[in-house]
């Protein structure tokens, strides 16, 4: 969905041959820092960290994490307290993802953790026996399981979400990414998602992707918000 926005924004502003620059999710950041490409369009978790090496625009989606299994749940994994407290089971995340830090303060050792380069290898992982659960936005994770549309995996809504360094559950949410230098860019990203928000164009691109109106954040969420 984000790189939909994404067209629809830049198209906006006369760019109407737009280049999609496929990478792994680890190297993101890096790549957009080394001018691979002018901005990050896959719905990237806003975090403090983060926010330390690139600039965000306000957040088009917020979500609840969730996790893929085989079907029946075998380890009966339901939170990321589970998998801390069951030494056999292992948890797939993606190089560089926000869930990594979940994990950690959830007190998931790091042989625990198995991370992938992309969602489809962490699902074929887990059919392979590497993991015992991939763990990921809900939103991404349900659509996965629906396009793969194997009978092995499942999704599952977890009964408790992760903690931040608080100890508060986390409703996390996610923007584009930009490079701090191009603050004029993200300026006129926030300027066109908020009208776009507003007339209703936004909600029109993200509905085929199964995105509903409560899964976008409220007007009054900025990056500004969250980024220290």
């Amino acid at each position: 969905m984000s790189p939909e926005l994404a067209k629809a924004f830049l198209k906006s502003l006369g760019a109407d041959n737009v280049e999609g620059v496929v990478g792994e999710f680890g190297s993101l950041i890096g790549g957009l820092e080394a001018g691979r490409f002018d901005l990050i369009a896959v719905a990237m978790q806003i975090q403090p960290k983060r926010c330390e090496q690139i600039a965000f625009g306000n957040p088009e989606l917020q979500f609840l994490q969730g996790f893929v299994v085989k079907t029946g749940n075998p380890f009966d994994l339901r939170s990321f307290k589970d998998i801390a407290a069951n030494p056999d089971a292992r948890l797939g995340l993606l190089t560089g993802a926000g869930q990594i830090r979940f994990a950690d303060l959830a007190g998931i050792g790091k042989d625990q953790q198995v991370l992938f380069p992309d969602f489809e290898k962490a699902v074929a992982g887990l059919q392979a026996g590497r993991v015992e659960a991939v763990t990921g936005a809900g939103i991404a994770l349900k659509h996965i399981v629906q396009t793969l549309g194997q009978p092995d995996v499942e999704f599952v809504e977890l009964e408790v979400q992760p903690s931040d360094e608080n100890g508060k559950p986390v409703i996390a949410v996610a923007g584009m990414g930009f490079r701090k230098a191009d603050n004029d860019l993200r300026e006129a990203w926030n300027a066109w998602f908020h009208q776009a928000r507003q007339s209703g164009e936004a909600l029109k691109i993200v509905t085929p992707f199964g995105i509903a109106e409560s899964d976008i954040p409220g007007l009054d969420v900025t990056a500004a918000s969250i980024c220290p």
